[in-house]
């Protein structure tokens, strides 16, 4: 039996959609997208003018699976990534809760560890879901400060850490 496939309709593209198109894949890897072509010996699937999209982007996610990203754990990134894959999801970016710096730095620690070594390689960045402040210091101008228990402290390092690891704020 073949391992190519090809999924007929009118496909989602980030410019537009292509109606009467298809999306073919192999191995699970997909191979092209675009307008219909010869069949060439591929597992045919024909959605008529149903809509297909070839991988969802989740850019907002916390875990899944029974995992959190917030567990600070490379068991959490993992198995959630894995989840998400199994499901669609061909791209994602874990997003933290407000939290501790404390906890804030465990997560960023787990995803710098695991970061380059997904082996679902669908988790993209990490999203850094947080109440940041702008605090007034007198004549000298502001500072950006976070939320830590109930008490105001700077973010600079806390920032300036998740920045230079390529996560988003």
């Amino acid at each position: 039996m073949s391992d190519k496939h090809k999924l007929k309709g009118n496909i989602i593209t980030p410019l537009r959609i292509i109606e009467n198109g298809e999306v073919c894949f192999e191995n699970g890897v997909i191979t092209y997208v675009g307008p219909q072509r010869a069949d060439g010996g591929c597992i045919v699937t024909d959605y008529g003018d149903r809509y297909i999209s070839p991988g969802f982007i989740d850019i907002h996610v916390h875990g899944g699976g029974g995992h959190d990203f917030m567990d600070g754990t490379p068991e959490a990134y993992h198995g959630a990534s894995a989840l998400h894959l199994r499901h669609g999801t061909t791209a994602m970016v874990p997003t933290t809760l407000a939290a501790s710096k404390e906890e804030l730095l465990r997560s960023f620690s787990v995803f710098e560890r695991c970061r380059d070594g997904f082996a679902h390689r669908n988790v993209q960045a990490q999203r850094v879901q947080e109440h940041f402040l702008l605090v007034k210091l007198g004549r000298c101008g502001c500072a950006l400060a976070h939320a830590d228990g109930g008490r105001v402290v700077a973010a600079d390092d806390l920032l300036t850490r998740g920045l230079a690891a390529g996560f988003i704020v």
